[in-house]
């Protein structure tokens, strides 16, 4: 009976014809079926809060940033301000809109500093994965230039003595007459860089190839930053700069001693840093090199826009 009288409300029956039955207007949290309160839409404070979780849950707005957005609003501080001809009230109106002013400015500092240190932070996390994807080019190339050994200590094993292979092979073949010869020519003026090209995918295929992972490549962004301010991974790419530090792809039968050495600052395998299974075995790492390259994109891509 009580849920009754609250849902609706009845005139004393009359015979004016002016009167008639009015109902309250039901609470508009779907599901509810009591009366709402008077200069309110909802029958209650949890009804209300309610009814803004769900609309909240059902909108495609980003919580954290609306959150960002509402958390430092303020209960408005209540400012009366006297209008009156006498000039003794002059003082305390200018006071009153002082106070206004200091409390406006407070909070727009306020906001102003939360602002810069989110900008900071956001350039200083750039600055790490931009280092993170400058270090992959190099560990990459590092990683090459290692394959490239390793082909070449094997090829070397194939052959222990190629200057006596070289000569035997020459005393007893015989030039061909006719377009043999000018077929092999052809051939010997092929395109180095073809040659070079194809050494190293055959270098990097082969199932000797080491590993090469850098397990700094995944450090956290404490270690990875302490480790970049250092002077060390300074002078590292300092002397891949000045000595223009390539993946060495010279011809097959280029000895190791030929080959262009690594930079000197570089201690990652006496450190255990790098992995040196060979790559056929380690699937662990199994290709880190693309892996880690998407990473470090999708994050700098994330972090800028």
């Amino acid at each position: 009976m009580n849920i009754l009288l609250q849902t609706y409300s009845s005139f004393p029956t009359a015979s004016d014809a002016d009167k008639q039955t009015t109902w309250k207007k039901r609470c508009a949290r779907p599901g509810c079926h009591l009366a709402a309160r008077v200069l309110s839409k909802y029958c209650s404070d949890w009804c209300g809060t309610e009814r803004a979780a769900t609309r909240l849950n059902t909108a495609t707005t980003d919580y954290h940033r609306f959150w960002d957005s509402v958390r430092a609003a303020t209960k408005p501080e209540g400012v009366v301000i006297i209008e009156s001809g006498n000039p003794n009230h002059s003082s305390s109106c200018q006071a009153n809109q002082n106070m206004l002013d200091d409390i406006l400015l407070n909070q727009r500092t306020k906001r102003l500093e939360e602002l810069l240190a989110k900008k900071l932070a956001v350039e200083s996390q750039v600055q790490l994965a931009t280092s993170r994807s400058k270090y992959l080019g190099y560990a990459i190339s590092r990683w090459e230039n290692m394959c490239l050994a390793t082909a070449r200590a094997l090829q070397i094993e194939d052959n222990p003595s190629p200057d006596q292979s070289t000569t035997a092979t020459t005393t007893t073949s015989k030039p061909k007459k006719g377009g043999g010869s000018g077929r092999g020519r052809g051939k010997a003026r092929g395109d180095p860089k073809k040659s070079e090209t194809s050494f190293l995918n055959s270098a990097i295929s082969s199932i000797e190839a080491p590993c090469g992972f850098d397990v700094r490549l995944i450090w956290d962004d404490k270690d990875w930053a302490q480790w970049t301010s250092s002077e060390s991974f300074s002078a590292l790419f300092r002397s891949q700069e000045s000595e223009n530090n390539e993946p060495v792809q010279g011809d097959v039968n280029t000895e190791i001693g030929d080959s262009n050495p690594q930079p000197a600052m570089d201690y990652g395998i006496e450190e255990g840093v790098i992995c040196l299974i060979m790559r056929k075995k380690c699937d662990r790492h199994l290709g880190w090199q693309k892996t880690r390259e998407n990473d470090f994109q999708t994050e700098v891509n994330t972090l800028v826009h």
